[in-house]
């Protein structure tokens, strides 16, 4: 871990603990970890540009927001009632929240909601919630426009840079006849970024801005340079062969330091080796490649944020289409909202029920284990149990080692400190285990505290797995099968809308989405010990942009003809 890293995360951690002060100091300290869950909402919602639709946004955050703390309030105060909502919102939270391709996003918003469920307040401590509540909607927007407002602009063509310098990093690599995986991946992750980046700048889920459509079109040209010298190192490594890389390589750094006059790549080498197949693509995708970095150099502030609202929005891309497709009983999303919605409803009744000391924390495992794969499920159950045991026998033995209190207090900001760092689950399991329980036994019972933790985490990780195991399962096995039919049916759409000329905004939308599904396949391990699944991964991301390129350049050739 690098310094920076560290300093980074020790900065943010800094943040984090000033801004739950201010917020206990305005809102009181019932709402303290109401405070923890929307610094934890801001900070994971970053990952996403909020800020193209900003009263939209705003507006829905507010709406959440304000429903996740009435639902809280009524299913406290009576837990038949809260039977039902608490099904409802965590089956709601669910399926608005996570997505068959893209990282969900649940867990900040249900740990808002569960830290509401369990500080229950009434009077004038509810209607400062509600104004909290609005404030962490305000704090969240606010943060957006800190990180992410002009993040295209000011992020989108650094990354281009950056890949383009990857690129020539290749290109000599390819002289020298050196390993190319490391920088293969790097460069592939770089544009899977950049992709995404442009993805979540959209308006209306749809629309492209004029910046985001040239650096799409810079994204797949790239990438077709790319594809291409990967083909390249097949043919012969003769004397012809090392020229042209070197031509390429200059003609590549021109356009890189903004010098789109000197591209003239020379097509001599189809003369010279006929092995060279793809020179006379190689002279068009520089040409296109300058030309669109000249394109995206010289808009103006205001054309490139500005949107061709004209093209209507196709039905496949409409918002009730895509849910009446995908709402089903087998559907990722509906499985897992049903699942962690009848355990996460029944457990919060039966703690409510039987007055539990310290029942939240059967609730909280719940939560946490209630995974989409069954297989996770398993792999983090595992780890929780381990995670808790290494725990709790750490904070008796620190705890038993020290007695000022003072000192205990900080082993509490140590762990939150540390929570940043944890490599895998299972470390940051013990950060949470040692400050949970050293939190209350501050006050003593420690032996007491720990033991009912332990108890709790057993038997909601049995809970969780019976779950998993019995209430419609939901295998990796079946989510790779859904990838593929998504990847192919994506394919087959690109296809069927270029034929059919429709809307420019859709055809690139198809062209990004392949960022995502790749980001999923890596999540549940496809093609990572299988040889055919690597290749069918391979070959469809190579299948979209061929479709997509040469869709690009009849469009552009058919712009030059018309001048």
């Amino acid at each position: 871990m690098n310094k920076k890293n560290v300093l980074t995360k020790t900065i943010l951690f800094i943040a984090i603990i000033l801004f739950i002060n201010v917020f206990i100091g305005i809102f009181g300290d019932a709402n303290k970890l109401l405070g923890v869950g929307i610094i934890t909402v801001a900070l994971c919602l970053l990952e996403r540009d909020l800020t193209t639709c900003l009263w939209a946004s705003l507006s829905k955050l507010l709406v959440i927001n304000l429903i996740l703390g009435i639902s809280a309030f009524l299913s406290s105060g009576n837990i038949w009632i809260g039977l039902i909502v608490n099904f409802l919102v965590l089956f709601t939270l669910v399926y608005l929240f996570s997505y068959n391709l893209r990282k969900s996003i649940v867990v900040p918003f249900g740990l808002q909601y569960l830290f509401m469920l369990y500080t229950p307040v009434h009077g004038n401590n509810f209607l400062k919630r509600i104004l909290a509540l609005a404030f962490g909607a305000l704090f969240t927007m606010a943060i957006q426009l800190l990180a992410n407002k002009d993040k295209m602009s000011k992020v989108g063509m650094k990354k281009v840079d950056n890949i383009l310098e990857n690129v020539l990093l290749k290109l000599n690599l390819l002289k020298e006849n050196l390993d190319l995986n490391t920088i293969n991946l790097s460069i592939e992750e770089s544009i899977k970024t950049l992709k995404k980046m442009v993805y979540d700048k959209r308006v209306k889920n749809f629309y492209l801005t004029n910046d985001g459509k040239i650096i799409t079109n810079i994204i797949c040209t790239i990438e077709r340079f790319n594809i291409l010298l990967d083909k390249l190192k097949l043919e012969n490594k003769n004397e012809n062969y090392i020229y042209f890389l070197g031509d390429l390589y200059t003609s590549l750094k021109n356009i890189k330091d903004k010098n789109y006059n000197s591209n003239n790549l020379c097509v001599n080498y189809l003369n010279i080796d006929s092995n060279m197949l793809y020179v006379q693509e190689f002279k068009n995708i520089i040409e296109t490649l300058s030309s669109l970095m000249c394109e995206m150099e010289n808009l103006n502030k205001k054309n490139k944020i500005s949107i061709d609202y004209n093209e209507r929005i196709p039905n496949h891309f409409q918002n009730l289409h895509i849910q009446k497709r995908n709402f089903s009983i087998r559907d990722l999303r509906v499985s897992y909202g049903v699942k962690l919605g009848i355990a996460g409803a029944l457990t919060a009744f039966i703690t409510e029920y039987f007055k539990l000391p310290e029942g939240r924390w059967l609730t909280y495992t719940i939560f946490a284990l209630i995974q989409p794969y069954s297989e996770n499920c398993k792999i983090k159950s595992r780890q929780r149990i381990e995670g808790t045991l290494i725990g709790a026998l750490l904070i008796i033995i620190l705890f038993t080692l020290i007695k000022n209190p003072n000192a205990r207090f900080l082993i509490i900001l140590l762990t939150g400190y540390l929570n940043p760092f944890a490599t895998n689950y299972k470390y940051l399991v013990i950060c949470i285990t040692v400050s949970s329980i050293a939190t209350i036994a501050l006050s003593g019972a420690l032996v007491k505290i720990t033991l009912i933790r332990i108890m709790f985490v057993i038997i909601g990780t049995g809970i969780a797995l019976l779950v998993n195991k019995y209430i419609l399962p939901y295998k990796i096995k079946d989510g790779s099968e859904k990838l593929i039919k998504s990847y192919n049916e994506l394919v087959n759409q690109m296809i069927k809308d270029i034929k059919d000329s429709e809307s420019e905004h859709g055809i690139m939308n198809l062209f990004l989405l392949p960022a995502f599904i790749q980001d999923r396949m890596e999540l549940i391990n496809f093609g990572k010990d299988c040889s055919k699944e690597k290749n069918f991964i391979n070959n469809q991301r190579i299948l979209v942009n061929s479709i997509y390129y040469n869709h690009l350049s009849f469009n552009m050739k058919k712009c030059i003809s018309e001048l």
